[in-house]
């Protein structure tokens, strides 16, 4: 749900205690130069919190973790947790240390950082180098990191074209490649020292003696076989792995929030401009068009009541129709314009000879968003149905009355 504004007077009070980096920190402010505070990527993530329909504390708290965990990229010097100014060198980032539920470990009141030489973030030396050409020999983890980046949608499976079912290519490559980046540059958990990476570390090193298959160890490229004397297990390179698969994972969660940030946005400036090209016509508009129209089909005046009416049921169904039209643009781009329908069809299945109940399909129609009429062009259609079935019943007297006009005639010997 959307905070109130008080919610929001208050959050902005929390983050300016965030760092004094925040300092002054308003939302105003931070949508007009995000830059001053993070940047771009880091305000969509906001924006995307503050719209998200949690509750308002959730809201609050997901933004506050969002910007704690954004340190800035020219960052040259930090607090350490003693309270001393250290210096750190241009290829170096900080990381906040946080605890297993992912809140900031604090030290005599300042928070806990790390630092990390770029490059370093694995445990295994140039695994970003390396883990490509590794991880091309095997089918069954190309195949994960395809199907998790397919459904995900930061590429369809026309895009993969034949790297599909695990083949390796140019495609795959530069999606690995981009998400180690993200990993070694952004990526704030399984840092070192992290409690995630040291239970990690530990599970693999007791799982080394047993000759055992582990699901729960490199479970995204699909566990892992240990015990075997021609394959002994490197604890760095699969450390390094489960370090990608998590990373990898929250990458894609990350693009995926940008693109619905994105197509929310999209959304919403199609929907202004579609109520700007309907806006409802004034009363006076309408009442005219009516009297005209009316008058011209039944050659006769309307009736103050029945002008009244017609234009209260355009009032009442003008938002309606404009929320249609909205609903109509958003099927009409996503490619979803008819509903299939179903019904229940009693049977008897031929095996068990037994009553059964099937579904079967009825066919397809357009989604109701798309039966909707402009409510003017529905009176209009009104004032055409009473002038016919006026004329109708004109007709009808007329028919009776030349009837028992011919019958008196005859009763009187004409």
């Amino acid at each position: 749900m959307a905070l109130t504004d008080q919610e929001r007077a208050e959050l902005e009070e929390a983050i300016r205690n965030i760092s004094p980096d925040f300092a002054g920190f308003t939302f105003a402010d931070f949508n007009e130069n995000p830059n001053k505070y993070a940047n771009t990527d880091i305000l969509r993530l906001v924006l995307y919190d503050l719209s998200s329909p949690a509750e308002s504390e959730t809201i609050k708290q997901n933004v506050i973790s969002t910007l704690q965990n954004y340190i800035p990229p020219d960052t040259t010097s930090f607090v350490d947790s003693s309270g001393n100014v250290r210096s750190i060198g241009p290829d170096r980032r900080i990381i906040q240390v946080t605890d297993k539920d992912g809140n900031p470990v604090m030290e005599n009141g300042i928070p806990k950082t790390v630092t990390v030489k770029e490059g370093s973030f694995f445990p295994t030396s140039n695994f970003v180098n390396n883990f490509v050409q590794t991880i091309n020999t095997d089918q069954q983890a190309l195949m994960a990191i395809q199907d998790a980046a397919v459904n995900a949608g930061l590429i369809t499976i026309e895009e993969l074209g034949n790297e599909v079912n695990g083949t390796g290519g140019i495609v795959t490559n530069a999606i690995i490649n981009e998400a180690l980046q993200y990993i070694d540059t952004q990526y704030n958990k399984w840092y070192p020292t992290s409690v995630e990476r040291e239970n990690f570390i530990a599970e693999v090193d007791e799982a080394k003696d047993t000759n055992k298959f582990h699901p729960n160890i490199n479970s995204f490229f699909g566990g892992l076989q240990t015990g075997d004397p021609n394959n002994p297990i490197n604890t760095n390179y699969i450390t390094s792995k489960e370090i990608f698969a998590n990373g990898f994972l929250e990458y894609l969660n990350v693009k995926q929030q940008q693109s619905d940030l994105e197509q929310r946005q999209f959304d919403i400036e199609a929907a202004s401009k579609i109520k700007a090209q309907n806006i409802m016509p004034s009363m006076t508009t309408l009442a005219q068009e009516f009297e005209d129209y009316y008058q011209s089909v039944n050659n006769r005046p309307i009736s103050d009541e029945l002008k009244a009416e017609f234009i209260n049921e355009v009032a009442a169904k003008w938002s309606p129709y404009v929320d249609a039209l909205i609903a109509q643009d958003k099927s009409i781009r996503a490619g979803e314009v008819y509903n299939t329908y179903y019904d229940t069809l009693n049977t008897i299945d031929p095996v068990t000879e037994r009553p059964v109940t099937k579904y079967v399909e009825l066919g397809i129609k357009p989604k109701p968003e798309f039966e909707v009429e402009n409510p003017t062009e529905v009176i209009l259609d009104k004032i055409d149905d009473k002038a016919s079935e006026q004329t109708k019943l004109s007709t009808e007297a007329a028919n009776i009355a030349q009837a028992q006009f011919q019958y008196m005639k005859w009763l009187q010997g004409g």
